[in-house]
């Protein structure tokens, strides 16, 4: 990942000389998993970038991340082709291709289910603490008597790989800005016990003396929060997007069972003060509502913007 951000980070232009020449520029990867419903369903792995220029480099960097086993190849896709595949080696195709969602007409617009996935927090600069890290999920003595521990992405491949269904699931990354005045903001309002509401309450109102201030303990709780931001780098960040699509099955409707079990496969990445929650975003009626909307996001590579 840190070669990763340090490719898009020395493609993006977002400071003030960047945007007075109207020369911003804000580059990501995407990660597709899709599944086209077939009875002998296999998933299908894509990852691209929207800078045209890093391509070469973004392959680079698969071919050492991954083992000498899978083999890559250029391809042209779009989501609108569920079912197929096709191959190029012109990458002029494969950046110039118009990728908005436009059926021909309403009546060819079939109905979905999208599902988008966003961080929940118990307090809202809890978004800073951390999520499960991957070596946790991977260590045996993580869960040692928990049948039903599993990898978050195993979880999603079989939801996907047992679905009825076409599915298509994206992730989004880009890179996000420096959250250490945020951290650093947010470790002292723990250390001093004004991180919550209560506690800002009780500031205002009977300020404690500096001495109190020294001697005071943060709970476990807070101390667990502390120990979490400590082990995060502050200093790179992405912004991830995640959502998923499900198209009709056979009946001509999207299975809302296929949703629901997308919606939670994240779950075990769940920190404890920091979750992951999938929200089912259903159409209400021949290509309307939330549902196409949440395809026309994926298509057009949008971002959910930070709060």
């Amino acid at each position: 990942m840190e070669q990763l951000y340090s490719t898009l980070d020395r493609a993006t232009q977002t400071r003030l000389r960047d945007k007075l020449r109207g020369n911003t520029a804000r580059p990501s990867v995407e990660w597709l998993l899709v599944a086209d419903g077939n009875e002998d369903t296999a998933i299908r792995y894509l990852v691209g970038i929207t800078d045209e220029e890093r391509h070469d480099e973004l392959e680079r960097i698969l071919r050492t991340a991954l083992p000498n086993t899978y083999e890559l190849q250029t391809v042209a896709w779009h989501p609108n082709e569920i079912t197929s595949l096709a191959s190029t080696t012109d990458l002029t195709d494969l950046y110039t291709t118009d990728t908005e969602y436009t059926p021909a007409t309403e009546a060819d617009r079939p109905p979905l289910v999208g599902v988008d996935y966003h961080g929940r927090a118990e307090r809202p600069p809890d978004w800073q603490t951390p999520l499960t890290p991957l070596s946790e999920l991977t260590n045996d003595s993580y869960a040692p008597t928990d049948d039903t521990h599993r990898l978050p992405l195993a979880t999603l491949v079989e939801t996907m790989r047992d679905a009825d269904a076409p599915v298509v699931y994206q992730v989004l990354c880009r890179p996000y800005r420096d959250i250490s005045p945020d951290v650093e903001e947010y470790e002292l309002a723990l250390e001093t016990g004004t991180a919550s509401l209560g506690g800002k309450l009780r500031e205002a109102l009977f300020p404690r003396p500096v001495e109190e201030d020294r001697a005071y303990e943060p709970p476990a709780s807070d101390r667990e929060r502390l120990d979490g931001l400590a082990e995060r780098d502050t200093h790179r960040t992405f912004q991830v997007t995640a959502r998923a699509v499900v198209f009709p099955d056979e009946t001509g409707r999207p299975s809302t069972g296929i949703a629901e079990g997308l919606a939670s496969a994240l779950s075990p990445i769940d920190g404890p003060f920091h979750r992951v929650e999938g929200t089912i975003e259903t159409d209400d009626g021949a290509g309307n509502g939330p549902g196409t909307e949440c395809f026309a996001a994926l298509c057009d590579r949008v971002h959910d913007p930070v709060a």
